[in-house]
């Protein structure tokens, strides 16, 4: 018993000791401001120090504010890796980017995964794998709904939407499924990221 004691003494000292942030949250938003700020003038050493840094801050209690905060830090990690040509690690670390209806930017993270698709396969070879899409999937998730399409061309599923940005079918009763894919398939080709491709 008094081993458990002990034992349980080390492991809330070691918890309160190593598993405290750093940063404040304030702190944790201004890294990722100069972040994005360095992102611009191409300085990527001194993004990724900023990003390490903002993944070291405390976001509080709340559950939007760490998946908004982590959406962003992705979002720019992303940018690094497309800059520096390492398009599987940008498309990995996008389809790691959950969250959309607790503060995840999830339209920027789609309209990032066709720019990097773009980047990696050339606009044409991106194109003609989108208009050969006749299938989607809907896919029900705890909070969210999400989407997704397999590029036959491209050997890739990209996973997409969430919190409304493509609902259809949902002006009461239930919408023939073949009629709701017919919809969504318009929609995303008509949402403007895939306008990318035009």
């Amino acid at each position: 018993m008094r081993y458990l004691i002990i034992i349980l003494i080390i492991l809330s000292f070691s918890t309160k000791t190593f598993g405290q942030k750093k940063y404040s949250y304030k702190q944790g938003y201004k890294f990722i401001e100069k972040a994005e700020k360095n992102l611009k003038k191409e300085n990527l050493n001194k993004v990724e120090e900023f990003l390490r840094k903002a993944k070291l801050s405390d976001y509080g209690f709340c559950g939007n504010a760490w998946a908004s905060a982590f959406g962003e830090i992705n979002l720019i990690q992303t940018q690094i890796h497309n800059k520096r040509k390492d398009y599987d690690k940008a498309l990995i670390l996008l389809d790691s980017i959950d969250g959309c209806s607790f503060g995840a930017n999830c339209e920027a993270r789609d309209s990032l995964k066709v720019v990097t698709l773009i980047l990696k396969f050339g606009k044409e070879k991106v194109k003609e794998s989108f208009s050969n899409v006749t299938k989607i999937e809907k896919l029900e998730k705890e909070f969210e709904t999400i989407y997704s399409v397999y590029l036959k061309e491209l050997n890739y599923t990209l996973i997409f939407g969430s919190v409304g940005y493509y609902n259809v079918g949902t002006n009461g009763g239930e919408i023939e499924q073949e009629k709701l894919e017919h919809e969504l398939l318009d929609r995303i080709r008509n949402h403007h990221y895939f306008k990318l491709l035009e």
